[in-house]
Order: structure tokens, then sequence, then C-alpha cells
């Protein structure tokens, strides 16, 4: 019995699928409907990023999300320093660890800085208008 309603259910929301797709007319080409859809879902289709606008954002939260997993580790090297109970062999890895959590980190920032630097310089110069890149929001 319940896999009748179940089954009921579904083709009657098969119906109403149809019916609410049929209520859409709007043409065939696949790029009016895109632009129907983002205009109906309150995007504005003419203000567009350029492209190397959105690559060097996802540059800049890859390198962000690097930089924190450096800060962790840096975190749990200063842990392991702390509970090392004097023992020289466990301060030393755990001074090695703090030394290339640092380095890393300093890498990031500095591959960070110039990609920033790189990426206002290169949509200054390559798309007009466009003067500024700042990769927060």
């Amino acid at each position: 019995m319940l896999k009748k309603i179940f089954y009921l259910f579904n083709l009657a929301s098969l119906f109403c699928y149809v019916k609410i797709a049929k209520a859409i007319n709007i043409d065939t080409d696949p790029l009016n409907r895109l632009e129907w859809a983002s205009q109906h879902a309150g995007y504005n289709v003419y203000n567009k990023t350029p492209f190397q606008a959105v690559i060097i954002t996802i540059i800049h939260y890859v390198l962000g999300f690097v930089g924190m997993i450096f800060v962790v580790l840096i975190l749990i090297a200063g842990y392991q320093w702390m509970t090392s109970g004097g023992n020289e062999e466990k301060i030393g890895k755990a001074r090695d660890k703090l030394r290339e959590a640092v380095i890393g980190l300093i890498i990031i920032l500095i591959a960070w800085s110039i990609t920033w630097f790189t990426a206002n310089m290169l949509i200054k110069s390559t798309t007009p208008g466009y003067y500024s890149f700042f990769p927060w929001p």
C-alpha cells in the first residue's frame, strides 16, 4: 500500500513539473535561456568580472589556505615544545618543525605578495576601465 502511494505521489509531481516547464516560454537558444535565468535570479549579466581576476582570486584563496596550514603547524610545533618536559630530543624535533613551518609561512607570504602585484599590473594593463584589483571582496 505504501509503495502505491509513493508511486502515485511521484507520478503527480512529474505532471506538476511538466506544467511548470510549459509555463516558461523562452527561446530555444541556450544562451538566451541562461541570460533569462540569471536576470530572474537577480544577477547582473552586464557586470562581468575579467577572467584574470577570477583565476587570481582562486590563487589567492589557495595561498591563504596553505598559509593557514602553516600557522596550524606552528601551533602544533609550539605545543610539542611546551609538552616536551625538558627532553632535549623532543625539544630539538619541535624546534626543527617550528623553523620549517615559519620558513614555509614566509615563502607563502612572499608568493602571495608577488601574485598580488603581478595580478594588479596584469589587470590594469589588459582590462580597459578596470584600474585596481584587490583579492578580498
